[in-house]
């Protein structure tokens, strides 16, 4: 019988929600990776500031310890992009190859000398993750996955 009519169940296709970029899974994915980016960059800044406040180390390691702490900041403001002026300034942060490598210096930075007190054991596993993250983000600079971002924020938003 092939006059039949198909059943219903066949007339009625039902419309997948259309795709926008609050349910992208590869943007959600992705501003999840700078959420936790950010998070890390708070956390070096954190980690490194409490060893500056017990300073019981070298006038030198006092110095890594600042540095750390303000290149903890510039991954915060590189990360939220804001303010914009400050990513103009240093355009090495806008690549993310080179912000991989960045962060990922930071966290080298961020390692402790000695592991004698709790602090140092925090601060191997905020290096850690930092050199993770960083590692990350040199890859995913490495594959463009950024232009395919833009790319996708783009046909998402027209």
């Amino acid at each position: 019988d092939d006059d039949a009519p198909a059943p219903a169940a066949y007339d009625a296709v039902e419309e997948a929600p259309p795709v926008n970029e609050a349910n992208d899974s590869c943007l959600w994915g992705l501003r999840i990776f700078s959420t936790l980016t950010t998070l890390a960059g708070l956390l070096v800044v954190a980690v490194n500031a409490v060893e500056i406040a017990n300073f019981d180390e070298s006038y030198r390691m006092y110095a890594v310890r600042g540095y750390a702490c303000l290149f903890g900041v510039m991954m915060v403001f590189a990360e939220l992009e804001f303010p914009r002026l400050f990513l103009d300034y240093f355009k090495f942060l806008d690549v993310w190859v080179t912000k991989g490598l960045f962060v990922l210096f930071v966290g080298v930075l961020t390692l402790d000398t000695k592991r004698d007190d709790d602090y140092g054991v925090l601060q191997e596993v905020t290096a850690g993750i930092v050199c993770t993250i960083g590692s990350l983000y040199a890859i995913l600079g490495l594959l463009c996955v950024r232009v395919y971002r833009d790319h996708r924020k783009k046909v998402l938003s027209a």
